[in-house]
């Protein structure tokens, strides 16, 4: 079972904002998949900031939202040809419509976190 995230701590604050730094990184670098690495930043916002709205990750937060329905690559392997096929093309359209500012913003989240 997993220790219950608590801002006040520090040294859990500090493993939080590394996770996003690495997750940022991984998304630029092309070592997570752009959909999983969008996700992953998207759960781990609120153990780095307090505000719904922080600008740094409201990007994150629509891009996942807008693509909420396309399964993780884990999951493609269960999934018919076609509608593989589909989402790749969903994938590809919103890396094409999206993938500049996300990289933009992770270079952001890292320079804010990375310390």
């Amino acid at each position: 079972m997993s220790e219950t995230f608590n801002p006040l701590n520090e040294e859990q604050l500090r493993a939080s904002q590394q996770r996003v730094v690495h997750a940022a990184q991984n998304l630029i670098s092309g070592s997570q998949a752009f959909i999983e690495g969008v996700r992953e930043i998207v759960a781990l916002r609120f153990n780095v900031v307090s505000s719904q709205n922080d600008p740094d990750f409201a990007l994150f937060v629509a891009v996942d939202s807008e693509t909420d329905h396309l399964p993780p690559e884990s999951a493609m392997a269960h999934c018919t040809d076609e509608w593989k096929a589909q989402s790749a093309e969903e994938i590809k359209s919103a890396i094409l419509l999206h993938g500049p500012t996300i990289f933009a913003a992770c270079e952001r989240l890292i320079q804010r976190f990375a310390k």
